[in-house]
C-alpha cells in the first residue's frame, strides 16, 4: 500500500504542477487546499497581472496512510519505493534557477515540497529535467501561465481557497 500510495502522490503532484502552470494575476497571493484520499495538498500561488510568477505545492502524507510508525520506517519505506535515479534526478531539478525540489520527515507525517520562480526558470532546462522525473511539460506557451486558467483548474478538481 505505501509503494502505490508514493506513486499515487507524485501523479497528483505533477497534475497540480501542470495545473497550476496555467495561471496567474495583478500582484496577488492564494492558497488552495484539498484531502485527496487522504494526502493532503497545499499549492500557494503569487502572480502579478493575471500571470502566475511562483508556486508553492506541498504534499503531506501522515505515516499511518503510509502504514508505518515512525519517521525511520517513512524514510526505509519511501526510499525502498524510489526508483534508483530519482534522488539525483531531484538534485538536479534543485541545481536548476527557480526550481526547488524539498523533503522533510516530520514527527507524524512526509512532507514533499516544489517551488518554481517562472521568472527565474529556464523553461527548456526545467522541462527536461520534470520529464526525467516523470512530469509532463511544464510549461507549453504563456497561457499556461494564466491565474484565472489555474484557479478555476484547481477548484475544479475539489481544492478550496484558505481565508
Amino acid at each position: 500500500m505505501p509503494k502505490m500510495t508514493f506513486r499515487f502522490a507524485g501523479l497528483i503532484c505533477l497534475f497540480i504542477t501542470m495545473t497550476l502552470l496555467a495561471a496567474c494575476g495583478s500582484k496577488e497571493k492564494v492558497t488552495y487546499q484539498a484531502d485527496i484520499i487522504g494526502i493532503e495538498m497545499e499549492v500557494a500561488l503569487e502572480a502579478k497581472e493575471d500571470t502566475v510568477e511562483k508556486q508553492d505545492i506541498a504534499l503531506k502524507l501522515s505515516y499511518e496512510l503510509l502504514e508505518v510508525e515512525s519517521k525511520e520506517e517513512a524514510e526505509e519505506a519511501i526510499e525502498d519505493n524510489l526508483q534508483d535515479d530519482i534522488p539525483e534526478k531531484m538534485d538536479e531539478a534543485n541545481d536548476l534557477k527557480g526550481i526547488k525540489v524539498k523533503t522533510s520527515y516530520e514527527k507524524d507525517q512526509y512532507i514533499q515540497t516544489l517551488s518554481i520562480d517562472y521568472n527565474k526558470i529556464d523553461v527548456e532546462e526545467a522541462d527536461s529535467v520534470a520529464i526525467e522525473l516523470g512530469f509532463p511539460n511544464l510549461i507549453e506557451d504563456e497561457d499556461d501561465l494564466d491565474f484565472q486558467t489555474i484557479v478555476e483548474d484547481l477548484e475544479n478538481e475539489g481544492f478550496t481557497k484558505e481565508e
